[in-house]
């Protein structure tokens, strides 16, 4: 996910729209007003809600000046504007702004000082205008609180179901590749052999070689269409294996990026030198998933690290983070998950906690990629190109070996 793109989910028209509301509610309920100011006061504190979302320092300080600007006044009460306040607290609570709870306590004061001390009122009304003032102040504080959580939980939502359509594309390009691309290869390879049969007829040979030239084509063909399944976001991905461990870095890269944009201090340590494409694929997976649960259960701007070393024949990856609360492990889908991927190549995966620490440890035995097919030297593999596809362009295939 690029993170300099604002997601859809941040709803940015929100204050805005809320702010004109307000302004336009206010412009009716003072019009019989014989003071021409007003309208003036109305403006800029309206103006800092409807900005506080995009710029919060801005539009506190713009509506909090507004607030303030008037107590002195004593010809005049304050406008029904000054309820603008309560959407600053609203988009700094959704926003999750560390100055938040001071935010919350200069504009409730200067709402209690506007609308009950400077106002008319008899001591009981100010009591009634006082609990209203505080519930109304809670009830937007919560609602910028569930925002904030609807909003991840969406974005965690989308992420989750566009990492399943990717791990469903890759894994359907495997099973093309690894099944009719390679017997489309064979064919063609065993028709360039039969053509070499010296006493074969020439319409025979005519019609071998119509194969052979078919069977690559729609080779060629299909490996395009597989390559159409490996893009991400619109963005193809480089010709050669589905993942390796270049791959495999620039996912913890991003995964580490997104904690961080979530306000945690993430170390990542990647010592790998060759991996096959499944478990870098697998392990890829995993790095997402136990990013999701640093997310959902990590204490807040704690600490976490994501390490992977090769570790004798193994390869040891391991998450760690401080948890928020002193619950017991749950065995969650995402656990399962994890679980599922590492059995289907004869890895495991532990879980333990100690002092609030979690620690999540996947090992999986050390597999690499071929670096050519074995045969001997003269010999023709079938699940290699025949010479003569490759002097017409046919991109060689690529093993998914483990």
């Amino acid at each position: 996910m690029d993170q300099a793109a604002r997601r859809p989910t941040d709803a940015l028209w929100f204050e805005p729209l809320a702010a004109t509301i307000l302004f336009g509610f206010a412009l009716f309920v003072n019009r019989g007003v014989s003071w021409p100011y007003m309208w003036i006061l109305d403006i800029t504190t309206c103006a800092g809600a409807a900005i506080s979302y995009r710029w919060p320092r801005t539009g506190a300080l713009i509506t909090g000046l507004s607030l303030a600007a008037w107590l002195p006044l004593d010809h005049t009460s304050v406008s029904v504007s000054a309820i603008a306040s309560y959407i600053n607290i609203f988009a700094a609570s959704r926003k999750n702004l560390p100055w938040k709870a001071p935010l919350v306590l200069a504009m409730g004061g200067l709402l209690y000082l506007g609308l009950v001390r400077k106002a008319p009122l008899k001591p009981s009304d100010q009591l009634t205008t006082s609990i209203i003032l505080l519930l109304v102040l809670i009830v937007a504080y919560g609602g910028g609180v569930a925002f904030r959580y609807a909003t991840q939980r969406i974005q965690r939502e989308k992420e989750s179901g566009q990492q399943r359509l990717q791990e469903l594309q890759v894994s359907l390009a495997r099973e093309l590749h690894d099944s009719v691309a390679q017997t489309l290869s064979s064919a063609a390879m065993r028709a360039n052999i039969a053509m070499s049969d010296p006493g074969m007829s020439p319409l025979t040979r005519d019609h071998l070689e119509r194969i052979a030239d078919e069977c690559r084509s729609s080779a060629h063909d299909l490996r395009l269409l597989l390559s159409s399944l490996r893009e991400d976001q619109g963005r193809p991905v480089a010709t050669g294996p589905l993942a390796d461990v270049d791959s495999l870095r620039q996912a913890v890269d991003e995964q580490a990026n997104r904690l961080r944009d979530e306000g945690f201090h993430v170390t990542t340590d990647v010592n790998i030198d060759k991996l096959s494409a499944a478990r870098c694929q697998t392990l890829a997976a995993i790095v997402i998933e136990a990013a999701n649960n640093v997310v959902k259960h990590a204490k807040p701007r704690s600490r976490c690290s994501i390490t992977m070393v090769a570790d004798g024949d193994e390869v040891l990856a391991e998450f760690t983070n401080v948890r928020k609360n002193t619950k017991g492990v749950h065995q969650g889908f995402g656990l399962t998950g994890i679980q599922e991927r590492l059995t289907i190549l004869d890895g495991s995966c532990s879980v333990t906690r100690a002092g609030g620490q979690w620690t999540l440890q996947a090992r999986l035995p050390l597999g690499v990629e071929g670096s050519g097919n074995s045969a001997p030297e003269g010999s023709m593999s079938p699940l290699a190109d025949p010479p003569a596809a490759e002097h017409e362009g046919t991109t060689k295939p690529v093993g998914y070996r483990l």
